[in-house]
């Protein structure tokens, strides 16, 4: 848009670009009518009109005429501008539909126009539409930037107890904890919330008594009152002597509590007369003392005299204790020295008379008398050097011999046949030992075959290649052979078949191995190789350009000259401004050094600290500041939100209350409708009566809620005596700015007592009077008491904005 700069007229441009700059600190929610009123209501001719005819349009506030080719007419109070003068640009382009800088392009740069709006959300883009979270919307502003605060938005705040997810976790109510009243027995916890409403918390009902139990059954705080103990509890007890008690094998036993009181004792040990049992059963403090159950006769278990014994108490077990010890033998034919032998070691060997092996005997007691008994009977000869038969020869008739058997010797000395020499059977050799001959067999007896080269020793040829072909003759196998001298080996790098195959040096031997040539760089390192019988050490690599590796490619003696490979652009894997670097060679390897070092946060939505965070820390921010919004919305707080510096809300929009306050920021206070409880159509006033006696009066009090209206039911009851009078009246005494009431016979409504919305009711019974006064007769005769029922009505007479304005009617019957 052009303006006229005309400073002999009363409209100048100066002045029109001075109030349109002012405009653009408050440009927002008003969008393009907020400006237009701020340029006086100014227009715009075309800016090819170049001819000055242009006419202005009407301003209808105090302002300046704006002219393309023609001028403007003025507000009520400025002048209107001149037509035919030169556009005056502005300094910079505005967004709002106009060409601001005269270049005959409307809006350059603007990524949007002042008015236009776009969805928006403050907190984790994935809860709009959880629980209670919502999106707002957010206003472009004059330089083409949505940077306005968040309008509309609903974050995440602390669960409470009203059936919604307040903290957007898709979860209702969570969190609220339990709560617990009443003492002893009576204590009850219940869920602090359930179905988005509190739960009361009733305390249980106390019991008539104590039960003894443990527990407070009458919820008086005090635990068991009157009880010697609690019912089922246990404890130790004791009717013996008391210094018994715990001695020996005595031991307490258990009272049980039973309805408050302990009963016998039960179960407890006292003493006993001792038994051999190595316990102390009389409990005191000694063991088996007396020697219980000792004295007796009984058997040791031993041989001979040694079985006789006697009973003692010993280590808690009855023993059997022997009264005679073992004693040498007598000639008795008893056993006395208790080895299950009578009369032994005194009677010695003897000689029966008899020949061979029949002349040894053993003396024996037989019915009190010696007798020499001999100890073997006569058999047939055996080879063990004795007369076994009892003829007066030994071993005659070579018996066990002429058996073929294995000498046990070597060779050909093993074969042989046994004989009994000397009491004993041994196998005889069949051969004697002789000098070795190569014929596969141990002449000599000696336990080897062949051995010492018998006929061997002379050279001779393999008819074998290489150093196998000269040998030696040798004795194998029990024959003379031509064995070779050197085995085949590996071949080695020396110019012979070592491996007898025919060839000299085959497979390079030797070669293969690491070296070192002596040159410089990569070209140092070699690989050994058999030539002409003799190692060399070839040059592994040849020189090339060089890379990074920290090696001398080249062969020259320097190491990663000249940076190869480096100089690139690269992403040094740090978070944040820190990512770019430039790719150098450092030690052998490319590294990315990055070109940007960390800094202090600033509100641009860039990570400057390079710690995985983008505006942490609320750079720029904390400043209290107006959001432009209505009621508790307004303040704010300088908050950094994708790279700019807005001003956030302190408070979300809440569910309107009556605390004097706009809580859910729709520009009205207290417009929230708060249900009193009464019924709201005239089908169910009944069920709020109120009966008003002579002399009394009745204030009810309400606010009307979302069914738009309040009904009740009152009864004027009459003093029941002809002759007195009374004035029943329903007055509204409060609210009178924002109700009125009606009053009615019956339902369906009949027709309103009063031909209007009305604030008072009132009708007189004059004594002795029948009738009632006009309009209404609910009178009975004189000599029963008279009733008077009405159906009361309240109601908005301003119906909107509905707010939390209570009301008080007044019932009275004087």
């Amino acid at each position: 848009m052009r303006q006229r700069d005309d400073t002999g007229k009363r409209g100048t441009g100066a002045a029109v670009a001075s109030s349109r700059r002012s405009v653009v600190a408050w440009w927002g929610a008003g969008g393009a009518l907020a400006l237009a009123a701020a340029l006086g209501g100014a227009a715009c001719a075309s800016s090819t009109d170049t001819d000055g005819g242009g006419t202005g349009a009407t301003g209808n506030t105090t302002g300046t005429g704006l002219t393309g080719g023609g001028g403007a007419a003025g507000g009520n109070v400025g002048g209107g501008g001149q037509g035919g003068g030169p556009c005056v640009p502005l300094s910079e382009e505005l967004c709002d539909g106009e060409d601001n800088t005269c270049d005959d392009v409307v809006d350059e740069g603007c990524a949007c126009i002042q008015g236009q709006t776009q969805p928006c959300y403050s907190g984790d883009p994935a809860l709009p539409g959880v629980g209670e979270c919502a999106t707002g919307l957010q206003a472009c502003d004059i330089h083409g930037e949505y940077a306005g605060p968040c309008v509309g938005e609903v974050l995440p705040e602390a669960e409470s107890c009203d059936g919604a997810d307040n903290d957007c976790n898709h979860a209702v109510d969570e969190g609220l904890g339990t709560v617990s009243c009443g003492l002893g027995a009576c204590q009850v916890t219940v869920a602090a919330c359930t179905n988005g409403q509190p739960v009361p918390c009733v305390p249980g009902n106390p019991g008539p008594v104590e039960t003894c139990d443990g527990s407070d059954d009458n919820c008086n705080g005090v635990v068991d009152e009157g009880c010697s103990c609690v019912n089922g509890t246990t404890q130790p007890c004791y009717t013996g002597a008391p210094a018994t008690r715990g001695v020996g094998e005595c031991a307490d036993g258990l009272q049980t509590c039973v309805l408050g009181a302990w009963s016998a004792c039960a179960n407890d040990v006292l003493p006993t007369s001792e038994v051999c049992d190595g316990l102390d059963n009389d409990c005191d403090n000694a063991n088996d003392n007396g020697d219980p159950g000792g004295n007796q006769s009984c058997n040791t278990g031993g041989i001979g005299q040694c079985a006789l014994g006697l009973t003692h108490c010993q280590s808690g077990q009855i023993a059997c204790a022997q009264q005679y010890q073992p004693e040498p033998e007598v000639y008795d034919c008893k056993d006395n020295d208790c080895n299950g032998a009578t009369d032994e070691g005194q009677l010695t060997g003897c000689n029966t008379g008899l020949l061979g092996v029949c002349a040894i005997g053993t003396k024996n007691c037989i019915q009190g008398q010696v007798v020499c008994v001999q100890n073997a009977q006569p058999s047939a000869d055996v080879c063990d050097g004795q007369d076994n038969n009892c003829d007066g020869a030994t071993d005659e008739g070579d018996p066990g011999g002429g058996v073929v058997c294995a000498t046990g010797q070597p060779g050909v000395c093993s074969p042989g046949v046994r004989h009994c020499v000397s009491g004993a059977l041994t196998c005889v050799a069949n051969v004697q030992p002789s000098a070795e001959v190569c014929d596969g067999l141990d002449n000599n007896c000696a336990g080897g075959v062949d051995e010492n080269n018998p006929g061997g020793g002379a050279g001779c040829s393999t008819g074998q290649q290489g150093v196998c072909a000269a040998g030696t003759v040798t004795c194998q196998n029990g024959a003379l052979t031509c064995v070779r001298n050197v085995a085949p080996s590996s071949e080695t790098c020396d110019g012979l078949d070592n491996n007898c195959a025919g060839g000299v040096d085959e497979g390079n031997p030797g070669g293969g191995v690491a070296c070192t040539t002596g040159l410089l760089g990569v070209c140092n390192q070699g690989t050994t190789a058999c030539q002409n019988g003799a190692l060399t050490c070839p040059q592994n690599v040849q020189p090339s350009s060089e890379v990074c590796d920290g090696a001398d490619n080249n062969c020259n003696g320097a190491t990663d000259e000249n940076d190869p490979g480096g100089n690139v652009a690269c992403s040094t894997g740090l978070q944040g401004v820190c990512s770019a670097g430039v790719r150098h060679c450092v030690s052998g390897a490319l590294v990315c050094q990055q070109s940007v070092q960390p800094s202090a946060e600033v509100c641009d939505a860039l990570d400057n600290n390079c710690a995985g965070g983008v505006d942490e820390g609320n750079p720029g921010g904390g400043a209290a500041c107006v959001t432009g919004q209505p009621g508790v919305c307004s303040p704010g707080t300088q908050t950094c939100v994708a790279g700019n510096v807005n001003c956030v809300r302190n408070v979300n929009p809440s569910t309107e209350t009556c605390n004097s306050l706009d809580d859910d920021c729709n520009g009205f206070v207290d417009d929230a409708l708060v249900a009193d409880g009464k019924p709201n159509t005239c089908a169910n006033a009944a069920s709020l009566t109120y009966t008003i006696a002579p002399s009394s009066q009745t204030d009810v009090t309400g606010v009307v809620d979302a069914s738009g209206e309040d009904w009740f039911r009152v009864t004027f009851t009459s003093v029941g005596s002809p002759g007195q009078s009374y004035h029943p009246v329903i007055d509204l005494i409060a609210g009178n700015a924002e109700y009125r009431i009606r009053v009615y016979r019956s339902c369906p409504p009949a027709a309103s007592e009063c031909s209007q919305d009305i604030q008072t009711f009132s009708m007189d019974y004059p004594p002795n009077q029948q009738g009632c006064l006009s309009p209404t007769n609910h009178c009975t005769d004189q000599t029963t008491p008279r009733n008077a029922t009405w159906l009361v009505r309240v109601f908005r007479s301003v119906p909107s904005p509905t707010n939390c304005t209570p009301y008080t009617v007044r019932l009275s019957n004087i």
